[in-house]
């Protein structure tokens, strides 16, 4: 299967995808709040526990 650019998939990109975070099921959608961006004012960072 061609990647999404129609290219074949390098190395360097499998290996990041398999060890992402994301892809490995250990990052929820939206069990976070806040912002980490340095230049705009936002809630305080914090992971929402995952029973929850």
């Amino acid at each position: 299967m061609p990647s999404p650019k129609g290219k074949l998939w390098s190395e360097s990109v499998l290996y990041r995808l398999i060890l992402n975070e994301v892809h490995l099921g250990r990052v929820v959608y939206g069990k976070t709040s806040g912002g980490l961006h340095k230049k705009r004012k936002a809630a305080p960072f914090k992971v929402i526990p995952r029973e929850t």
